[in-house]
Parts: C-alpha cells; structure tokens; sequence
C-alpha cells in the first residue's frame, strides 16, 4: 500500500511539472530527467510554496470543498432535512469559531501524507498522558482552549502499538510533536520536542483506508 501511494504521489508529481503522461515503455522516466525516486514531504511543501500550478491545485480544491461549513446532524442523514435540534444549534454554535482551523488542516493534509489537530485541553494533564475524559464532561465547551493544526514532519508516530489484542493494534500509541516552524525560513527562537498521547490528536489522512498515517497520499 506505502509503494502504490509513493508511486501515485511520483504521478501526481511529474504530471504538474509537465513531465509524465503515462509512458509505460520508460516507466523510469522521471530518473532520466533527474527527478528523485523517493519523493519527500519537502518535494510536495516546495512545489506548494514555489510553483503557481501546486499551489493552484491545492487552493482551489480546498476553497470548493469548503465553499460552506460542514453540518453537523444529530442522528444518520435522513434526519438532515428535519428540524435543528437544541445539541445541533449548540454544535454548530460551538464549532463555528473552530472550523476555520479544521479548514487549514485539511489544506495541509493536501500537501503531505497527513496532518493533524493538537486539542489543547484544560484538564491539568501533560500531553502524554490520556484526556480526562471526566473532567472535559464536567467542563464542557471551556475545556477545549485551542486547535493547532500542524504539518506531517511536525508530528511524527514515536511509538506503535504492537499488541495483537489491542484494539489499537497498528496504530500509533505515542506521537512525538515538534513546534519548529516548517519551510525554508530562518527559524529563530527556541524549540521543543514533546510526546502527545494519540487522544489529543486528530488526524487528516486523505486516501487512507488502513488507519495507517503513512497510507495517505497528497492531493497535488
């Protein structure tokens, strides 16, 4: 699954740069002009940044499927149509400062192989450990104090779960989040490293159908 999506991120790649359209004689074409055989975060970030066409690709999906916000349906969709519930005026109440940063992430999830939301929680616990669940309850709307949409290299998977009897077997146990900015700007200023409990986090992994964060591909 991780060789097809590097090879139809390889595609998507050559084809806008102009170079591709589907040689199947010289499979190989893309070594011949120079182009890596492994394409990177970096790769897709720069043409996003420094070429109108990605940026174009990127943009233009992201604004037609954002064109409104998302609703949100208290029940399945045949209930869409009938009148908002008490919960669904509050949910959409409640997330309509929150979606513009649902938006960037999902713009930065076009650009790599996945990106994610950190849920800063008043809950008087480090990162690492899991939610108290309880006390959000108790807390309710103010429990959530921010949403910080991050880039793939700023969040990486630092522990897997390998437990067969888990119901988490093969996901990630433990991320590791770095806060140095991504891109080619001078960084100045301190950094930090720290651990993020999987409960906290919420990923965007676009074309991924095995739970796996490594299965998704970009949308440029």
């Amino acid at each position: 699954m991780n060789n097809l999506a590097t090879e139809m991120r390889r595609a998507n790649y050559l084809n806008s740069i102009g170079i591709g359209g589907g040689n199947t004689k010289r499979p190989t074409l893309y070594q011949e002009f120079g182009y890596p055989r492994t394409i990177t975060f970096n790769d897709f970030y720069n043409m996003y940044r420094r070429n109108a066409v990605g940026s174009a690709v990127v943009h233009r999906l992201l604004d037609g499927c954002w064109q409104d916000y998302p609703v949100i349906v208290d029940g399945d969709e045949s209930q869409e149509a009938k009148k908002t519930n008490p919960w669904e005026k509050n949910v959409t109440r409640f997330m309509k400062k929150w979606w513009p940063k649902v938006k960037d992430a999902d713009r930065r999830n076009m650009v790599g192989r996945y990106s994610a939301l950190l849920l800063q929680i008043k809950d008087n616990r480090p990162w690492n450990e899991e939610v108290d669940t309880a006390l959000v309850k108790k807390l309710g709307e103010a429990a959530l104090v921010k949403l910080i949409p991050v880039w793939e290299p700023q969040l990486t998977v630092a522990e897997w779960d390998n437990d067969r009897q888990s119901e988490t077997f093969g996901q990630p146990k433990m991320f590791n989040f770095n806060e140095q900015p991504v891109g080619d700007e001078a960084f100045v200023g301190p950094t930090r490293g720290e651990p993020v409990h999987p409960s906290r986090v919420i990923l965007f992994c676009e074309g991924s159908e095995d739970d796996n964060v490594l299965s998704g591909y970009p949308a440029a």
